[in-house]
């Protein structure tokens, strides 16, 4: 069970742009939900700003601040407020967290997302951020270490995975054995340029199933299915046995901006398998590897070669114990417990 002991008054605040639909089929809007519903069900207030992009310059920074001003004035003096990072409006961040300084309230800054590290730009703006705020909760260990080794003091605290909610039961266990070779990858499948190596190289009797948004053109052959999308909430639409965490342009290792950010990150679509119940392949040299290894979740590897030889040499009976474990790991996610043991 999780508790949450309540003292000061306490906001969770997710200061987003509008998301479109196709935020539902991705994990856009998802992971800032699920937030949202943990920390209300531990009795916090949620303020959700949305905030538009005007063609006007600096009217869209204006707006955003004249709305964070307002949501802190709906706020006793005191309350501690978690923000959902990154946020809308970055130029006018920093000013909202020297106000909340000022009236001295406290600021955990929830982090999703390091774009600068991600995109390959300049640090400042989100180390800025990360020095103004009282407490930061990373994805990882290694995240919190890459902070604090970029000059960043502020406390932090790890969740290791993203929980995540769904609305569906566990495929039954006899389906997934009968899926052991087949690979689920789900994501934004436009980023994703590994896909056309995959497609060409023999992977013998494994298959990959693709689930996303593609553009026109997007194409894939040999082992390789596009399999369209599928609502966020319903986990039990997707088909196959394992969940793949990879990125970077190669599958003989991770690499470039995106490969080398699995170092620090704690993939979404890795929580959305382990809600699933299927068993990860992650890249050995991941944030997530140790984890996932040590507790039976799946495995690692340093090149997508290894798994025709990889998954053939896990038997049955092993393969069903991952899903043991992955069922007991999903359990936790589907309710929060990540998030919840953070912050009690």
């Amino acid at each position: 069970m999780y508790f949450c002991i309540m003292k000061a008054k306490k906001v969770v605040v997710n200061q987003t742009i509008q998301f479109k639909a196709y935020s539902k089929v991705s994990a856009l809007g998802k992971a800032r939900d699920d937030v949202n519903r943990t920390l209300s069900d531990c009795g916090y207030d949620v303020e959700v700003i949305l905030c538009k992009q005007y063609p006007v310059p600096f009217l869209s920074n204006i707006m955003g601040l004249i709305k964070n001003i307002a949501m802190i004035l709906r706020h006793p003096l005191g309350t501690e407020y978690i923000v959902q990072y990154p946020v809308s409006s970055k130029v006018i961040f920093p000013w909202v967290l020297r106000l909340q300084r000022l009236l001295g309230n406290k600021v955990t800054i929830l982090i999703h997302d390091i774009q600068t590290v991600r995109n390959g730009r300049d640090l400042t703006p989100d180390l800025r951020v990360f020095r103004l705020a009282s407490k930061l909760i990373t994805h990882t260990e290694a995240m919190s270490r890459w902070i604090h080794d970029h000059g960043v003091t502020t406390p932090t605290v790890a969740t290791q995975l993203f929980d995540y909610y769904t609305d569906d039961d566990f495929r039954p266990k006899e389906d997934l054995l009968k899926r052991k070779h087949e690979i689920v990858f789900a994501g934004y499948l436009k980023k994703s340029s590994f896909f056309g190596l995959l497609s060409a190289f023999d992977f013998k009797d494994l298959t990959f199933n693709l689930y996303g948004k593609i553009d026109e053109g997007f194409q894939v052959s040999g082992n390789v299915r596009y399999k369209g999308v599928f609502q966020s909430n319903h986990t039990a639409t997707v088909e196959g046995g394992w969940g793949l965490v990879w990125d970077g342009t190669s599958i003989d290792t991770c690499e470039g901006d995106l490969g080398e950010y699995l170092r620090l990150i704690a993939s979404h679509k890795l929580s959305l398998y382990l809600a699933m119940g299927i068993p990860v392949i992650v890249w050995k040299e991941s944030a997530e590897a140790e984890f996932i290894t040590s507790n039976g979740l799946g495995i690692a590897v340093a090149s997508l070669k290894e798994l025709p030889d990889r998954i053939a040499a896990i038997s049955d009976e092993e393969y069903g114990e991952m899903l043991d474990q992955c069922r007991e790991q999903g359990k936790i996610l589907r309710k929060g417990g990540m998030l919840k043991n953070v912050i009690h």
